[in-house]
């Protein structure tokens, strides 16, 4: 596994409101001058930027960074639905598009444009915590062609919302419904590992081993 991995977050304001996130309800408006100077301090090696989410900032942002070099992006779909996929796309490295059940938030029909033509470069998340177990059947079921990246979120990151070690049987009931959808056969040895072992957070970094976020021998996060 290449150690050439560095995510930054860049901005901390969000149109959404996902219970398990800081930057949740934060919708002040993003400060560009910050985002380009953290950018610019890590542009060497920076190879993913997040939030926040990085859609709310404005083509003068992604022109300074596309012009600098490739990079990755984490975003819930803004970055596709303004346009900004479509206009960088050359420059995109990947694309990490992630889903919530419990908004009532639809994906929308331009991200599922993009999800359906099974882009290389862009893969869709769902994340999955104790609030919202009773929904990811449903959820699945209403976007049957699109295959989600699980991942379930452990209580030293959200420690309101996130699964520990007494939450293994709701976590397994997780895997039972995940059982009714063959695309996501693959996805459940490694859940189960996780699951006993307390190993919540599975890493979505290419060809990582399920392990416990801090124990990766890759440098991933720069929080700033």
């Amino acid at each position: 596994m290449s150690n050439k991995f560095l995510m930054v977050r860049v901005l901390k304001e969000c149109n959404w409101t996902c219970p398990y996130c800081e930057y949740s309800q934060n919708n002040n408006p993003p400060d560009e001058d910050s985002a380009i100077e953290i950018f610019d301090k890590y542009k060497d090696v920076i190879t993913h930027i997040t939030g926040g989410e990085p859609g709310l900032l404005s083509t003068r942002f992604w022109d300074h960074v596309f012009n600098t070099r490739s990079v990755g992006v984490l975003t819930n779909g803004l970055f596709i639905t303004k346009g900004y996929y479509d206009k960088y796309r050359d420059k995109v490295t990947h694309l990490y598009v992630h889903a919530t059940p419990e908004l009532d938030i639809d994906i929308s029909p331009k991200v599922l444009q993009l999800l359906r033509t099974n882009d290389p470069k862009v893969e869709a998340s769902v994340v999955i915590h104790k609030r919202n177990t009773h929904l990811i059947k449903n959820f699945i079921k209403k976007y049957p062609e699109i295959e989600f990246n699980i991942t379930m979120s452990g209580s030293q990151f959200y420690p309101d919302i996130g699964f520990n070690i007494t939450d293994r049987k709701t976590a397994l009931e997780v895997i039972e419904q995940l059982k009714d959808f063959p695309q996501y056969a693959h996805f459940i040895p490694k859940l189960i590992k996780a699951i006993t072992s307390n190993d919540w957070n599975l890493c979505f970094i290419p060809n990582t081993k399920v392990v416990r976020c801090g124990e990766c021998p890759v440098k991933c996060w720069v929080d700033v």
